[in-house]
Parts: C-alpha cells; sequence; structure tokens
C-alpha cells in the first residue's frame, strides 16, 4: 500500500464483511483462490502465497485466536 488512506478504506470495508454462515465462508475461500490462480505469469498459476511472518504474527495479536 503506497497510501495509509487507502489501507483504511480497505480496512473499513473488510471490517464490513461478515461470514456468518458455512455458505458465506465457502464463498469467501472460493473467491480468494480463484483470485490467487489468477494471479499467475508466464504460464505458472499463482496458487502459491508465502505471507510475511510479520503480517502473521500482527494478525494472530489482532484476531487473538
Amino acid at each position: 500500500m503506497q497510501s495509509g488512506y487507502n489501507l483504511r478504506e480497505i480496512i473499513n470495508l473488510i471490517d464490513e464483511l461478515h461470514f456468518n454462515t458455512r455458505a458465506e465462508k465457502h464463498e469467501m475461500s472460493h473467491l480468494y483462490e480463484d483470485k490467487i490462480r489468477n494471479m499467475g505469469n508466464a504460464g505458472r498459476n499463482g496458487g502459491e502465497y508465502y505471507t510475511p511472518r510479520p503480517l502473521i504474527k500482527t494478525i494472530v495479536k489482532i484476531v487473538a485466536p
């Protein structure tokens, strides 16, 4: 993200999403996987995405599972 304002807008939009049912969760995972698959280039699929360790730690800290 080049702009903190853009990041804030994205966070606000994500915060409005609710996945209360199994069907909603399944649909979101399907959309995500499809998006990752389409991110490939030069004949490769984009099926692999490695989340940086600091991001994982931040997500876990905020979600507090």
